[in-house]
């Protein structure tokens, strides 16, 4: 793969796969790191309608909630 492939960002399309979150004994969803990184790249290049699951609690669910502010923020200024 040639330097100029590494540094094209993935399309938007790509970026919206959803991996599930998995779920512990405790029945509470988690947040899987590659979920994250796949909306953040669907923003990254312009897909302002991604957002994360809100069924999340503790930590999980204020990053998730507080990505799905920012990117709905960014979608009505686009």
């Amino acid at each position: 793969m040639s330097s100029t492939e590494e540094a094209r960002p993935k399309t938007a399309r790509s970026a919206r796969v959803s991996v599930p979150a998995k779920t512990p004994v405790n029945g509470e969803a988690t947040l899987h790191p590659h979920e994250l990184l796949a909306a953040l790249q669907a923003m990254r290049v312009g897909d302002f309608s991604v957002r994360m699951a809100g069924d999340r609690l503790g930590i999980e669910g204020k990053i998730a909630d507080t990505f799905n502010e920012i990117v709905a923020a960014n979608q009505r200024m686009a």
